[in-house]
């Protein structure tokens, strides 16, 4: 059995993390997230992972908001996921792999990934992908990530 309700990932863009161009504490949703975290906007207990290229794992807690920033408009939508300032954000480089998690106890997994970790190469070939890009890509074979899931505990 998965630990996972839907997971998506992509590479960080530099809206996303930026400080010099943006300041927003925002991952941007698209239909993506969409299809895991609906419509309605929700708060959600978030846990943080920066996983280095040398293994060392660093771990945060923090508050994730999920909802539209167009709410008030008639004709259009613009997902995104707030998050709160932490050492593991800030550790993170556009380049860098993210991985959105929603477990089982609907709390959200932000993992991290340093761009260049071979854990990325091992992923992609798991869930069949050549590539990973600025677009979220959603993993539909969920118990492949149980492990990494287990291993950030």
């Amino acid at each position: 059995m998965s630990s996972f309700k839907g997971v998506a990932l992509k590479t960080l863009s530099s809206v996303e993390i930026d400080r010099l161009v943006s300041n927003q504490h925002e991952f941007n949703g698209v239909t993506a997230l969409k299809s895991i975290f609906g419509n309605d906007k929700r708060s959600y207990v978030g846990e943080f992972y920066y996983i280095e290229k040398s293994g060392r794992i660093l771990k945060n807690s923090g508050e994730l908001t999920w909802y539209d920033a167009r709410e008030n408009s008639i004709d259009r939508t613009e997902y995104r996921f707030y998050y709160s300032d932490n050492r593991v954000v800030n550790k993170a480089n556009v380049g860098d792999t993210l991985i959105v998690a929603l477990c089982n106890d609907d709390v959200v997994k932000i993992i991290i990934v340093e761009e260049g970790t071979r854990f990325i190469d091992v992923l992609k070939v798991s869930i069949g992908l050549s590539s990973i890009d600025e677009k979220y890509h959603v993993v539909s074979n969920l118990s492949l990530l149980s492990d990494l899931a287990n291993t950030l505990k």
